[in-house]
């Protein structure tokens, strides 16, 4: 009965965590999406942005390459997508009483490396559609400043230690799985 109520006692403490975090990860999908297709659907938005993030000429935003553009834009957000299900997971794991779990060690573990990726798709694909809209070099004695931001850094150090932290997790439940079935 104490296993019962220990379990009950964990979901109560972090329910509405959990719930918070699933809540904040779809909006935020939600929100990139509705970005994303706002910022492509206008054409001189699209040109004047373009020239000022990346310096040069104003971008040639016809509607070909904006889709092209939009096409990137939503692959990255669909890897966020993957994210925001994988978020959806390991918050399942914990409202289960897995908390400890390898299954969910695995799915933080998931949420880090779908992080990871997005950033770094992201940032591959910058310049990217700088060389689509803009005519000009892409590369520059300004690369670094013009495509690497400072939330890029973030990014890729919070979702490393998610990775790493889920690692350290995953290897833990795992030992203590052998320890139980050893006893």
């Amino acid at each position: 009965m104490g296993a019962i109520d220990t379990q009950a006692a964990l979901r109560a403490r972090i329910v509405w965590p959990c719930r918070a975090i699933r809540a904040a990860a779809v909006a935020y999908a939600a929100w990139m999406l509705l970005r994303v297709g706002g910022f492509w659907s206008d054409p001189e938005l699209v040109a004047r942005a373009i020239a000022g993030w990346y310096g040069g000429q104003l971008a040639l935003a016809d509607a070909a390459r904006r889709a092209a553009g939009l096409g990137v834009s939503l692959t990255v957000w669909a890897m966020v997508v993957a994210a925001v299900l994988a978020v959806w997971r390991l918050t399942g794991h914990y409202l289960s009483g897995r908390v400890f779990s390898v299954d969910a060690s695995v799915a933080l573990k998931r949420v880090g490396q779908l992080g990871l990726a997005a950033t770094a798709f992201d940032l591959a694909a910058r310049p990217a559609i700088r060389a689509l809209l803009s005519p000009g070099p892409v590369l520059d004695a300004h690369f670094l400043a013009r495509w690497v931001r400072p939330e890029d850094l973030l990014n890729v150090g919070l979702f490393a230690a998610l990775w790493v932290l889920a690692h350290i997790l995953e290897s833990a439940a795992s030992l203590s799985d052998e320890v139980e079935q050893f006893v």
